[in-house]
């Protein structure tokens, strides 16, 4: 309900929202949630691939389409995340398993020494069997125990798992090649993934702890024999008690904030927000940025989660003096404790959880929190850590549960498909499972951990992309190597690619046309049966198509109209025609090829001579006193039932000299600035400084772009069908600058959405996409942006110089609503 206007409060809690904490959780299932779970489901059921073992999934395939561009690429990426996540996930599980089944064969064999013992021992009582006995069960106690691994043995077990990690390093190599190509690429990878799934432990999102399938574990802990007394006369905990309390401490406190050691170029390739923090004493006076004091009553913490606990299970009020006391005894005792056993330690700025103090184990029974309906491993004298700040009996105290765990690590199978299906039964038997179902506790997630999901790779096919990317996987689409493709607009026509049987459009395409042109992807070989499979969103359009299924087949398709009535497309096409005979009649006899042709031998000038666009704004000026009679029948032909079929051929040749001119001179003056920049960048830092690196291959990609691509972004030449004026987003690392090094420096002409090998976007467009502080994801990999700038004929890093710019001015009347520029 609204407290007096001013937001919500929880009936129950009494919890207040306010804007950074949000009470109320929306169910709403997104597109992208959606597609997650029927995606990979889609290409269970595709066929198998030439040499099914050579591949990841056995080489099935599945055609996705989006008409948003930043859709299809956060799809592909999204896929391939959970992809390896699945595949982790389930690795980590059966080698666990595998683990902590260890030595449990002896367990029928020491079963059967305790039965021997206690017969001997009531036939004939004395101290000696009685001693036996009392090892014999204690040996059998920890046999029957699951053993945790430690971090470091579970990575290189992970490791190991030879050809899911060559799939999964060969794709983070072509990011960070200093990271993942050398020669422990793979371990590196493995110890990733583990701090990725446990590094921090979540209160609501999914990973192996919240399902309740992998427990973390810290083997320090039983080095702790007793209960300070100080903590036993304030709290009257006992040694499992402390044991829980100092585990809840680490899981709550230290991981959950982000006080975990690992190296700073893992940050990167997370996939998640992960944002490192080192701890320090509760009584420091001054702290950093990143650095969190020791949860503290005193310091005015009584809100905290470590406070809140130990307030509630120990009875005491906060607002009494003896109430704080008695908390602050407790968590100083768990600083102590937790500093002196090593599980935190100490580095420049503070302490942290180093990676070879944790270990994982499998979960055989969990507690399930009833604020979060997630489970939890370890509780207080069954108390959730997530107690909300008025708690009662309802919201306090967590329900145990048997947790069944598989009895076969990877279901005793080498085939993957012969391991789901076994691992399917199973689930179907299990009646402690169909509770959990029922209490939304296990879901297909969990599902998909037992059963060792395979893993499958994803990729982008968009204009966003270069042209050697798109054919190494479309080559690798054909292949299997490549199992989901998520494309836009750019596979409907022109790509052909058979055998497929599977095609999932991820929102309705906006014509008819593109729908048949989609779906006919499938079948169009000799595929016995194809499927074609489209997510209608909850919008008016998609709908409408959803309560009229025959809507693509039924519309008419109207046929394609051309309009001659715009005189800036009628001379862009007359310009292509004139610079086509005047590169003809230049280039005769030199080895130059006219598509090649770059923009430095057309605008620079040699020496000795004018420069090729001077001489073509010459040579459509002197065609006005003659023009060849080949050349005059193409421009009659061409303007033809135009806006310019009656326009003085004279009038035509001064435009297009005009712009040439205009054009060249924006060119040059680019060129110009950059070369300015670069001679003071020697002067002041060398040649060999990375600034003056970088500004060279600014100006080598500018005077080694194509001619026509570069004619086409500026407006001279006929654009067909794409935008003319671009921004460029601006992405280039320095992993990119080592891969150029060794890969040719040339882009194909005809993608004009890519602008000198960056992508790009129409001015309308990047407004709105490359705005500050939006995430533009390509290729896999998300950048954010830093915004456009305005000096546009100079690098866009450039921020210092300054530049004439034609600003504009918009007004908007507030009384009569007129407005204007």
């Amino acid at each position: 309900h609204e407290d007096d206007g001013n937001g919500l409060v929880c009936p129950c809690c009494e919890a207040k929202e306010s804007s950074n904490h949000r009470l109320f959780r929306h169910g709403r299932l997104s597109a992208s949630f959606l597609l997650g779970n029927i995606l990979p489901s889609l290409l269970e059921y595709a066929p198998d691939g030439g040499q099914p073992l050579d591949h990841p999934y056995r080489g099935r395939r599945l055609l996705t389409f989006n008409d948003s561009r930043q859709g299809t690429a956060r799809i592909a990426a999204k896929l391939q995340q959970e992809a390896e996540r699945n595949r982790v996930r389930g690795l980590v599980y059966h080698l666990t398993l595998q683990q902590g089944q260890a030595g449990m064969e002896d367990i029928d064999e020491l079963k059967k020494q305790v039965a021997d013992l206690e017969h001997a021992y009531r036939a004939a009582p004395n101290d000696t069997l009685r001693d036996l006995l009392e090892k014999a069960k204690e040996k059998l106690n920890q046999a029957g125990q699951l053993k945790p691994i430690p971090f470091d043995e579970l990575a290189h077990a992970l490791a190991s798992q030879t050809r899911d990690m060559r799939y999964m390093r060969d794709y983070y190599r072509r990011y960070a090649p200093d990271v993942f190509d050398n020669e422990v690429g793979d371990l590196t990878l493995a110890r990733m993934f583990l701090v990725r799934e446990f590094g921090r432990r979540p209160k609501r999102a999914n990973n192996l702890e919240t399902m309740g399938l992998v427990a973390t574990a810290y083997p320090a802990l039983d080095i702790v024999a007793e209960v300070p007394q100080r903590v036993k006369e304030a709290s009257g905990f006992d040694l499992a008690a402390w044991r829980a309390f100092l585990k809840i401490c680490l899981d709550f406190f230290v991981r959950a904030g982000g006080s975990l050691s690992f190296p700073r170029e893992w940050k990167s390739w997370l996939g998640m927000r992960f944002g490192q923090t080192w701890l320090v004493p509760h009584d420091q006076e001054h702290v950093g940025r990143n650095m969190r004091r020791w949860s503290n009553v005193q310091r005015g913490k009584s809100s905290s989660l470590l406070v809140r606990l130990l307030a509630y299970v120990m009875q005491v009020d906060l607002d009494s003096d003896l109430g704080k006391d008695k908390v602050d005894i407790v968590l100083r005792a768990a600083w102590d404790a937790l500093c002196g056993i090593g599980l935190l330690r100490q580095e420049a700025d503070g302490r942290v959880l180093p990676l070879d103090q944790l270990a994982f184990r499998l979960m055989d029974c969990g507690y399930i929190c009833p604020v979060t309906r997630r489970f939890l491993d370890t509780t207080l004298q069954g108390v959730t850590p997530y107690l909300p700040k008025i708690a009662s009996e309802a919201t306090a105290k967590c329900r145990d549960y048997r947790i069944p765990l598989f009895p076969n690590a990877f279901g005793d199978e080498s085939d993957e498909l012969l391991r789901i299906r076994k691992a399917r039964e199973w689930l179907a038997e299990q009646k402690q499972i169909e509770v959990l179902r029922d209490l939304g506790a296990w879901s297909t997630l969990n599902d998909r951990v037992i059963e060792l999901a395979p893993l499958f790779k994803a990729a982008e096919h968009s204009a966003q992309q270069s042209a050697q990317r798109l054919q190494r996987y479309e080559k690798a689409f054909q292949q299997g190597d490549v199992n989901v493709l998520a494309c836009s607009t750019t596979m409907e026509m022109g790509i052909d690619i058979g055998g497929i049987s599977l095609v999932a459009m991820n929102n309705v395409p906006p014509h008819p046309s593109n729908y048949l042109q989609r779906a006919g992807r499938a079948g169009r070989r000799q595929e016995a049966r194809s499927l074609a499979m489209t997510l209608c969103k909850s919008n008016p359009h998609d709908q409408s198509v959803f309560g009229n299924t025959r809507w693509a087949f039924d519309n008419r398709l109207p046929a394609p109209k051309v309009s001659l009535d715009s005189p800036v497309i009628v001379q862009r096409h007359v310009q292509a025609h004139l610079l086509s005979w005047f590169l003809q009649e230049t280039l005769k006899g030199s080895n130059q090829e006219q598509l090649k042709l770059s923009c430095a031998a057309f605008f620079l000038v040699p020496e000795d001579s004018r420069s090729l666009s001077m001489r073509f704004s010459t040579w459509c000026r002197r065609l006005s006193a003659h023009c060849p009679d080949r050349l005059a029948k193409g421009l009659k032909h061409i303007l033809r039932n135009t806006v310019h079929e009656r326009t003085a051929p004279e009038a035509i040749f001064n435009m297009a000299a005009d712009e040439m001119g205009d054009l060249a001179q924006g060119w040059k003056a680019e060129w110009e600035n950059l070369d300015i920049d670069r001679a003071e960048i020697t002067a002041e830092a060398g040649e060999k400084s990375p600034a003056y690196r970088a500004i060279s291959f600014h100006i080598k990609r500018l005077e080694d772009e194509y001619l026509l691509r570069e004619l086409a972004n500026r407006g001279f030449l006929p654009a067909y069908g794409f935008p003319g004026h671009i921004a460029p987003f601006d992405n280039y690392t320095v992993a990119q600058f080592k891969r150029d090094q060794r890969a040719r420096e040339e882009g194909r002409e005809d993608n004009r959405c890519r602008f000198r090998e960056m992508p790009s976007r129409d001015l309308a467009a990047a407004l709105r996409e490359y705005a500050p502080g939006s995430h533009i994801v390509l290729d896999g990999v998300v950048y954010r942006s830093a915004g456009l700038t305005l000096n546009w004929h100079i690098p866009a890093d450039q921020e210092d110089i300054r530049e004439v710019q034609n600003l504009k001015f918009v007004w908007r009347c507030r009384h009569c609503g007129a407005s204007g520029s």
